[in-house]
């Protein structure tokens, strides 16, 4: 089952190091949710209390999740937290011998599995990645057209790439680009005789793939 955690561009925290790690446990609640926040909040947008926006790297489209969402995505990072730290912790010499160091590491498992630290560092990350303003960049470019498979088109120049964040955009069309079109020139030709109309005709269709109004005559 795919959840916002399994298409989320952020599922690790990072404890590369011993470091980062002592650095972790040390951390007071309000550091930690700080650390947390700004790490997730590129590709996690809240609209207010209940509704969120977050970027899917399977479909490279941003979509839409709902507070419960948020909290079972938060609630799994943190059990893939304590399991990055359990493993690292035994590639380390000597840790094991600092019978302090692996209290922390296993008091540190334990509030990761507290429903009330979770539900507090929800509340407290959630400013982070407010922007009631969000859904005005969704779907907003307006010579940018989203193709199949992850790709889109700049429809000013016919470049084709793959879908990034910054195009913020939460559709895909069911097309592949082709620069080849037999069979739709073999349609307009039986429909249109005059080459002149058939040009019209795609400029018009062209334009309403856009967002854009500049043509607008009424």
């Amino acid at each position: 089952m795919e959840t916002l955690y399994t298409n989320a561009t952020i599922k690790n925290l990072p404890f590369s190091t011993l470091k980062e790690i002592k650095s972790y446990i040390n951390m007071s609640k309000t550091d930690r949710a700080i650390m947390i926040g700004q790490l997730i909040s590129p590709s996690i947008r809240a609209i207010d209390v209940t509704i969120f926006y977050a970027y899917n790297t399977k479909s490279c489209l941003w979509q839409k999740y709902c507070d419960v969402d948020f909290k079972n995505y938060i609630m799994e990072l943190f059990n893939q937290a304590s399991k990055d730290i359990k493993k690292n912790v035994k590639t380390f010499d000597d840790c094991d011998s600092d019978k302090e160091f692996m209290k922390s590491v296993n008091d540190i498992h334990k509030l990761h599995d507290n429903e009330g630290h979770q539900r507090d560092i929800h509340k407290r990350i959630w400013s982070f990645m407010l922007d009631s303003n969000f859904v005005t960049k969704l779907d907003s470019m307006a010579h940018i057209f989203s193709l199949k498979d992850g790709m889109k088109i700049d429809l000013r120049t016919l470049e084709v790439s793959k879908r990034i964040e910054k195009d913020y955009l939460t559709y895909e069309s069911t097309v592949s680009f082709t620069d080849k079109t037999p069979h739709a020139n073999k349609f307009f030709k039986q429909i249109m005789k005059n080459e002149e109309e058939r040009e019209y005709m795609r400029k018009i269709l062209g334009y309403s793939m856009t967002a854009e109004t500049c043509a607008r005559s009424f």
